[in-house]
C-alpha cells in the first residue's frame, strides 16, 4: 500500500474512534486527564505499524485492548507512586 491510501485510513480510523476510545480511556484511568495521552499513544503506535508494515487496516479491538492495557499499566504506576509517597511521610 501506498503510504497516502496508509495515510487516508488511518485519518478515517482516528475519527472515527478517538472519542470513543478516550471515553474508555476515562472510564478506566484513576487519573481521567491522562486519557487523551493513552488513546494518541496507541494510534500513534498503530500508525507506525502500519506504515513500517505497508498495512492499510487495522482491528478496533487490538487498538481497544492496547488502550485498556494501557490505562492498567498507568494506574498499577500511579498506585504504586502513591504508596511509595505514603511509605515516606510524604503528603501532596
Amino acid at each position: 500500500m501506498t503510504k497516502k491510501h496508509i495515510d487516508k485510513t488511518f485519518k478515517h480510523a482516528y475519527l472515527k474512534h478517538r472519542d470513543k476510545l478516550v471515553q474508555l480511556a476515562e472510564r478506566r484511568l484513576l487519573d481521567k486527564t491522562s486519557a487523551p495521552d493513552i488513546v494518541q499513544d496507541s494510534f500513534l503506535k498503530l500508525y507506525e505499524y502500519m506504515i513500517k508494515n505497508g498495512v492499510d487496516g487495522f482491528s478496533p479491538f487490538i487498538l481497544r485492548r492496547n488502550i485498556i492495557i494501557a490505562c492498567a499499566k498507568l494506574n498499577k504506576e500511579s498506585k504504586a507512586k502513591v504508596t511509595l509517597s505514603y511509605k515516606h511521610g510524604e503528603e501532596d
